[in-house]
């Protein structure tokens, strides 16, 4: 079912919350590893936060196999 608010604004999951997490600055650069952190407190914090979806769109050269890159073996571990 699809709601409406109060500025005529309708939603997909109008009963979701978001929890948002910065790992990149304001030029959308950073470092892997503030992702990985990202993905690490989203580990921790799943249950009290009820994180049940991550979302991320990100762009970064790949170097190495999927079974040793630091970014595909964090996002494994949150799956």
């Amino acid at each position: 079912m699809v709601t409406v608010d109060n500025r005529g604004t309708a939603g997909i999951a109008p009963k979701a919350n978001i929890v948002a997490l910065k790992a990149l600055d304001n030029e959308g650069k950073g470092r892997i590893s503030n992702i990985i952190a990202a993905l690490d407190w989203v580990l921790a914090n799943r249950v009290q936060y009820n994180i049940r979806v991550v979302n991320m769109s990100l762009g970064a050269g790949v170097y190495e196999s999927y079974n040793t890159d630091p970014l595909t073996v964090a996002a494994k571990r949150v799956v």
